[in-house]
């Protein structure tokens, strides 16, 4: 399968708008919002067997990352640093619901607390 890597922590990544956990996490490519393609295993469609990050091999001399970093402490690149805590902040509460007992799955949880998103980030 493919799709996007949008964000990881830990042994999960959420891949397009889906939770996944990851058996080999030291596979999990370490940029986000990249092409990923994956295998998930036959007996829980929730777990990664195989991930990698889809696309050409860089060749020599090419540059390993898809994008630089900017310097300028624009707002764009503010504003995404923002959605991304919110987003951790969000998965970790999701973790802490499914520890509780308060939620059954890490989706479950997710899918409530995504409508915060919107109302912490302002928009």
């Amino acid at each position: 399968m493919q799709g996007t890597l949008r964000q990881t922590k830990g042994d999960f990544v959420l891949i397009d708008s889906k939770w996944y956990k990851v058996l080999e996490p030291k596979y999990i490519p370490k940029e986000d919002n990249i092409a990923v393609e994956f295998e998930t295993s036959p007996e829980d469609a929730g777990v990664i067997k195989f991930i990698k990050r889809a696309g050409a091999v860089v060749g020599k001399g090419a540059s390993k990352t898809s994008g630089s970093y900017s310097s300028s402490g624009s707002s764009k690149d503010y504003g995404k640093n923002n959605t991304s805590i919110v987003r951790q902040v969000i998965f970790k509460g999701a973790i802490e619901l499914v520890n509780g007992n308060k939620y059954p799955t890490i989706d479950a949880a997710m899918g409530d607390l995504k409508k915060l998103e919107t109302y912490l980030l302002g928009d």
